[in-house]
C-alpha cells in the first residue's frame, strides 16, 4: 500500500519504530506467510507428464483420514484461520482434515501446528497454515476444478487442495523435495495428485487449461505461460516481488478476450522462483532489473534477539512508509538495509 505524501505522521511513526528496533528489540507479532502442497497419483521424475488417469468424482477419490493431532488441527483452524477471516467451509474442512505434521521433518514435528512457516530442507519452507488456507480459498474451488500448483515443496498445499478436488497437478524444481513429497503421498495414501519434477515457470501444458493455479514461490513478474494455461474464468494466486523484499500476494482472474482482473491480498514473504524465472531476457544483464537501484545503500545491524516475525513486521511497516520517504527498506539476516529509490522507471 502506498502512502499519500500528506500523511507525514506515518513516516514519523516508522522512524520511531526504526529507533526502537535498533536500540531495544521488538515483541513478536502475528505475521502471514506462505503455503504448501500434498497428494499424488502418477508421478514423473524425468520432467515428462505422468500417464493419464481416470476422471474421479468427489465420492470416489481417496482422501486420507486420521485422528492423529485432530484436536490440534481443530484449534489451528479456529484460532489461526477462521479468526483471520477465511470462511469457505470446504477450505476449513480441508485444513482440519490434512495432518500438517505428516509434511514436516521429525525435528519440527512439535511445531507442526504453530502459526508459522517451517524449514523443510534444501532452503525451502512449508507455509504458515493461514497462508495455505487463504490461497486455497482465493481460487473458489469445487470438486470439479482442475488445479495446478507451482512449487510442491513438502506436499502439504497439494494435499489440502486434493481434499477439495481430485484434479491436482503439482510441479517441483528441486528433485530431492519432489522425491520426499512423492514418498509422503504414497505413504499416506494421497493417490489423486500428479507430481512432476521440473521448472514450473512454463506450467504443465499437457493438462491445461486449469480452473485454478497456485504458485508457492515468488517471481518478480507474472509468468505469461501460466496465464495462457488458465481457463477463462479461472484464477491464479501468486506472490509477486523480488528476492529479499516484502512481496504482494495477488489474485488474477482471466476474463473473456484474455482480460485480467487483479486483486491484491496481503504482503507476504515467499522463497524466490528459480529456473527460467531468473534467466535474464534478451538485452538484459543478470542484474539489469536491479542495477539502477543498487546505489545509495545503507545498512544498520539489528538486535540479535529479534524473532523472524518481528523482523518481517518491521519490514512491512517500513515498506508502508517507503513512498512517503522515497526509500526502500529490506530486513534480512538481522540487518536493516535501506536505499534511495531512483526517479526513473526502475521499481
Amino acid at each position: 500500500m502506498s502512502i499519500p505524501a500528506q500523511h507525514s505522521s506515518i513516516g514519523c511513526a516508522a522512524l520511531v519504530l526504526l529507533t526502537a528496533i535498533v536500540s531495544a528489540g521488538s515483541a513478536p507479532a502475528a505475521v502471514r506467510q506462505a503455503p504448501v502442497r500434498q497428494q499424488q497419483s502418477t508421478t514423473s521424475i524425468d520432467g515428462q507428464a505422468g500417464a493419464s488417469r481416470p476422471v474421479s468424482t468427489r465420492d470416489t477419490w481417496n482422501r486420507p483420514r486420521t485422528e492423529e493431532a485432530a484436536a490440534k488441527r481443530r484449534e489451528m483452524v479456529s484460532r489461526q484461520i477462521e479468526a483471520r477471516g477465511v470462511s469457505d467451509p470446504k477450505v476449513l474442512d480441508a485444513m482440519r482434515n490434512v495432518p500438517r505434521h505428516w509434511f514436516v521433518s521429525s525435528r519440527s514435528r512439535n511445531l507442526a501446528y504453530s502459526d508459522r512457516p517451517l524449514p523443510i530442507g534444501d532452503g525451502q519452507t512449508i507455509s504458515q497454515p493461514y497462508i495455505v488456507a487463504l490461497m486455497t480459498e482465493s481460487l473458489h474451488l469445487t470438486a470439479e476444478s482442475k488445479v495446478l500448483e507451482i512449487g510442491t515443496g513438502s506436499g502439504y498445499q497439494a494435499a489440502v487442495l486434493s481434499d477439495i478436488t481430485p484434479h491436482v497437478f503439482t510441479i517441483e524444481i528441486v528433485e530431492p523435495l519432489a522425491r520426499r513429497a512423492i514418498a509422503t503421498f504414497q505413504k499416506h495414501g494421497y493417490d489423486s495428485i500428479e507430481t512432476r519434477v521440473g521448472d514450473g515457470y512454463a506450467g504443465w501444458v499437457e493438462h491445461a487449461p486449469y480452473d485454478g493455479i497456485i504458485v508457492t514461490c515468488a517471481p518478480d513478474h507474472i509468468p505469461p505461460k501460466l496465464i495462457e494455461q488458465l481457463r477463462t474464468g479461472g484464477r491464479i494466486c501468486i506472490p509477486v516481488g523480488g528476492e529479499g523484499v516484502v512481496q504482494k500476494l495477488v489474485v488474477l482472474t482471466k476474463r473473456e478476450n484474455g482480460r485480467l482482473e487483479r486483486e491484491s491480498l496481503i504482503p507476504v514473504r515467499f522463497v524466490p522462483m528459480t529456473g527460467e524465472a531468473r534467466t535474464p531476457k534478451a538485452g538484459e544483464s543478470g542484474d539489469s532489473r536491479n542495477s539502477c537501484c543498487s546505489t545509495n545503500r545503507y545498512r544498520i545491524p539489528l538486535r540479535r534477539g529479534l524473532c523472524n516475525q518481528s523482523l518481517i513486521l518491521a519490514e512491512n511497516v517500513f515498506s508502508e512508509a517507503s513512498s512517503f520517504w522515497k526509500i526502500a527498506f529490506v530486513v534480512r539476516r538481522h540487518t536493516l538495509t535501506f536505499r534511495r529509490k531512483p526517479s526513473g522507471p526502475c521499481r
